[in-house]
């Protein structure tokens, strides 16, 4: 979360090897307060408790949020571009997956319609950000850990899926 919009400045001085994008929170609404846009993340929200005051709540999979997106993702790769970064993001390519670790399909509207805006954003980070390097998982290694510590969810995978990709970084 960059309420402050402290990221910018940070990611100007980043001096890594690679920066690893991965898009499998974006599933999470935001909250737009007016200068700042924040994810609604399972911990904000357990915060918040559902009350939002002056913040406004925009549903993921909507125009606007994908408007807002957009307009974030330019922004980064502009600041990757101008830094000589650009060469050094890595994208996680990951699925939702069809079934967990004991062979329990999650449900398919879910798993659809995850797989659905994810291919939105992959589309466009890779048209808008052809040097990225891409790693993604293979469909056999897309298995939700059925005994994840933050729970049984199509994007909470078996270690195995971890393994693969720092082995292909």
């Amino acid at each position: 979360m960059d309420i402050n919009k402290e990221a910018i400045p940070l990611l100007a001085k980043l001096d890594v090897d690679w920066l690893l994008i991965d898009f499998i929170d974006e599933r999470n609404p935001v909250l737009n307060l007016g200068e700042s846009t924040a994810s609604l993340s399972v911990g904000l929200e357990s915060l918040l408790k559902g009350s939002y005051g002056s913040a406004r709540l925009i549903r993921n999979n909507t125009p606007e949020f994908k408007d807002l997106w957009i307009c974030g993702w330019t922004k980064f790769i502009e600041l990757m571009r101008s830094t000589g970064m650009a060469n050094r993001c890595v994208l996680h390519k990951v699925w939702f997956a069809e079934k967990d670790s004991e062979g329990v399909y999650f449900d398919t509207a879910t798993v659809e319609k995850g797989n659905a805006y994810l291919d939105f954003f992959y589309k466009h980070a890779t048209e808008s950000l052809p040097e990225m390097l891409v790693i993604e998982v293979p469909k056999t290694l897309l298995v939700g850990d059925a005994g994840h510590k933050w729970g049984r969810a199509p994007f909470h995978y078996v270690k195995e899926q971890h393994k693969y990709l720092l082995d292909h970084l």
